[in-house]
């Protein structure tokens, strides 16, 4: 691949030096592909494919909501006026658990733990085994996100275990396994296109014309009761 001197535009939600979001429009290259041609975007290791959000947001909300008892709301509020929706935390935790899970991502968390294992940490498959996480009850009404949430639990206390120095430690772990299976392993597989709706209106089932008639039926009879337990118009 080779850059071409041709650029796009991306909006972002970031950090600021004093851990402030913001919003910002960020200026990034394109390149191109020696064998198919193909003109590629070009992103920074911390930004992942189809998100808004920097991955430093989304392993901080997602570490303070673990690390203090508190729900979604009081998490994201947390970074002030200008934060992130508490259903962007929820979505966010939910891909992270799939990703434990190994379900719809690109990359497999087995695989990412059996390479950091041969360059990082040796230790890092027993230490992943041997913890014991618990999660306040009142964050889950089910096992099944109980169990999901252990394992997103599991993933950050992973990468504090890799990288205990660094600010961001899942940002980090995040580089590393970028640099070594060149793809965001946190990313999910983009979704099917969705379909444009249509300028002219849609035509009419035979179920609406027939309702009308009944509806209008009763409105000629002057009925007490819905006509054909319908609700009278």
């Amino acid at each position: 691949m080779f850059f071409i001197n041709q650029t796009f535009d991306r909006n972002i939600h970031q950090f600021d030096d004093k851990q402030k979001i913001i919003y910002q429009t960020i200026e990034l290259p394109f390149c191109r592909c020696k064998n198919c041609k193909a003109k590629i975007r070009v992103l920074p290791e911390n930004i992942e494919p189809y998100a808004r959000f920097e991955i430093t947001i989304k392993a901080t909300s997602c570490s303070k909501y673990f690390s203090e008892i508190i729900g979604l709301s009081n998490t994201v509020q947390s970074f002030g006026n200008f934060h992130p929706h508490f259903s962007n935390l929820h979505r966010w935790l939910t891909s992270f658990g799939e990703y434990v899970f190994e379900a719809k991502q690109c990359q497999s968390k087995s695989a990412h733990i059996a390479e950091s294992s041969k360059f990082l940490n040796k230790d890092i498959m027993k230490f992943w085994d041997n913890q014991k996480i618990l999660i306040s009850p009142f964050k889950y009404h089910t096992e099944k996100r109980k169990e999901l949430l252990e394992g997103v639990a599991k993933l950050f206390k992973t990468a504090e275990f890799l990288y205990p120095q660094e600010k961001y430690p899942l940002s980090e772990w995040s580089k590393f396994l970028i640099q070594k299976f060149f793809v965001s392993p946190f990313c999910k597989k983009p979704k099917k296109t969705e379909r444009i709706r249509k300028s002219t209106p849609a035509k009419k089932s035979n179920r609406y014309q027939r309702d009308k008639k009944i509806i209008e039926k009763g409105k000629n009879n002057a009925s007490r009761s819905p006509p054909d337990s319908r609700i009278q118009v």
